[in-house]
């Protein structure tokens, strides 16, 4: 009873091509909802790469970019300025979604989003 396992963990590294993956917080949104969009460097089989940040832009068609940044503590990077470097391969960006279609959101380097918006 006392040899037993209380948890395990695994280290994994990213392995390959580290691009940038765009995850948003919802599939569907509704005329000006706000949401947020996750933005991580990742290998191929989805690791996030911890030790490969990198300065990103970001824009948005069918809504608004109103904050793109990370965590970084300490940065002298704007929130407004559309482009941000990621912490630690991680970074965020807040959109608001237009009145009607769809909202992309763009990372450079990366695949878009397209996200329908729906009364």
């Amino acid at each position: 009873e006392h040899d037993q396992p209380v948890g395990d963990d695994e280290l994994i590294s990213a392995t390959g091509e580290i691009m940038p993956v765009i995850i948003g917080e919802k599939q569907v949104v509704k005329p000006g909802e706000v949401i947020s969009v996750d933005i991580s460097m990742r290998d191929g089989k989805g690791t996030v790469e911890s030790n490969a940040d990198k300065t990103l832009t970001v824009t948005v068609e069918g809504g608004a970019l109103l904050g793109f940044g990370s965590a970084n503590p300490r940065t002298g990077e704007r929130f407004d300025s559309g482009s941000y470097t990621t912490w630690y391969g991680r970074a965020m960006a807040i959109v608001r979604a237009g009145d009607f279609g769809t909202v992309t959101v763009k990372v450079t380097g990366s695949k878009d989003i397209v996200i329908p918006i729906q009364p």
